[in-house]
């Protein structure tokens, strides 16, 4: 079984959101792209577990702080910045549990 995470896991190649294009690098946030967005509005992410691909080779887990618009905001910067197209993905929250194997 997999843990229950946005978005679901879509199969090799589509395990995660893509962070928006033209963002700017940050340790302490990631820009959503417009569906994101709109897929994450009034959703409560506040301490969700945010893994983040922050490099080809790596991938950190951090704690959402706040869903700002279009931005998560991570309660801890990332050892790496995050770069417009690295991906994402949120865990850990009861309304993520919609999807079979999960």
């Amino acid at each position: 079984m997999r843990t229950a995470q946005w978005p679901n896991f879509g199969g090799v190649g589509r395990e995660y959101a893509i962070t928006a294009a033209g963002a700017n690098s940050s340790n302490i946030q990631a820009q959503l792209s417009p569906a994101d967005r709109a897929a994450l509005s009034g959703k409560d992410v506040v301490g969700a577990t945010a893994q983040i691909r922050s490099e080809p080779w790596l991938i950190e887990a951090v704690t959402v702080s706040a869903l700002d618009g279009g931005t998560v905001k991570l309660r801890t910067p990332t050892v790496h910045a995050i770069d417009a197209g690295d991906g994402f993905l949120l865990q850990d929250k009861r309304w993520m549990l919609d999807a079979p194997g999960e």
